[in-house]
């Protein structure tokens, strides 16, 4: 499988090969190999695309081969390194592989987002737990100051946000709008993180935006019949 451009390499975030498709060969450039130093005019090496197709030998081989701390390193346009796409696709060996060759957990790309904030946000509970492992940090602020337990509340990752909650992430955190995650999980209809967030952190409840909004206030205002209801019940059990 030859790919030359960003467009074509970037859908290995995207597609869902069979153990059978994964591509066994590196990508071509100009007719030649992709040398594992080399990337695009996108910044995508050889290892971002290896990582995003799963190909765990082929990574190996690339970071036996060469220099692993400068390859894992590497930041595309985008700013992810291979730690990020290998978060995004949910890879928890790559994830692995690559952190024991010295990839950075705390990296950020251009968005500010860490590793963890792309895994919390596709809900991959595994490489979660790798890169806390790897110390990195549950609170996070990214994007608009979105934390892990932010994605992973706006995603409706109920497992992820007890893992989270239990390496101490901070729930009463704020985005730049000044939105906790049971505010953003309210807006998102999220009704089990919801409850989950309501009954471990009451007062989160009452926190009201940079608009004076509090978590019912959103849920009604989307429409979020059953973040409603939740929330109703938990405001009259938590009266101040």
């Amino acid at each position: 499988l030859a790919l030359t451009s960003y467009t074509e390499l970037t859908r290995s975030l995207s597609y869902d090969y069979s153990p059978a498709e994964v591509p066994p060969a590196l990508p071509a450039r100009n007719g030649r190999d992709f040398p594992p130093e080399d990337c695009d005019e996108f910044g995508v090496t050889a290892l971002h695309y290896l990582v995003g197709c799963g190909c765990v030998d082929g990574c190996r081989e690339i970071l036996v081969g060469g220099d692993p701390m400068q390859l894992c390193h590497r930041q595309d346009r985008r700013g992810r390194t291979p730690l990020h796409w290998a978060a995004i696709k949910g890879y928890p060996k790559l994830c692995d592989l690559l952190i024991m060759h010295g990839s950075d957990a705390h990296t950020r790309d251009q968005d500010r987002y860490t590793p963890l904030h792309h895994a919390c946000s596709e809900g991959a509970r595994q490489v979660a737990l790798l890169l806390l492992s790897a110390r990195a940090d549950p609170s996070a602020p990214g994007r608009a100051n979105k934390t892990p337990l932010m994605k992973a509340s706006t995603s409706g990752h109920l497992d992820i946000c007890r893992l989270l909650i239990h390496a101490r992430s901070n729930a009463e955190a704020v985005t730049q709008r000044g939105r906790n995650a049971l505010h953003l999980a309210a807006m998102a209809g999220r009704a089990e993180v919801c409850e989950y967030l309501a009954t471990h952190f009451p007062q989160c409840l009452h926190q009201r935006d940079g608009d004076g909004e509090t978590p019912l206030d959103l849920a009604i205002a989307s429409k979020r019949v059953a973040s409603s209801n939740v929330l109703r019940k938990a405001v009259m059990l938590h009266k101040y």
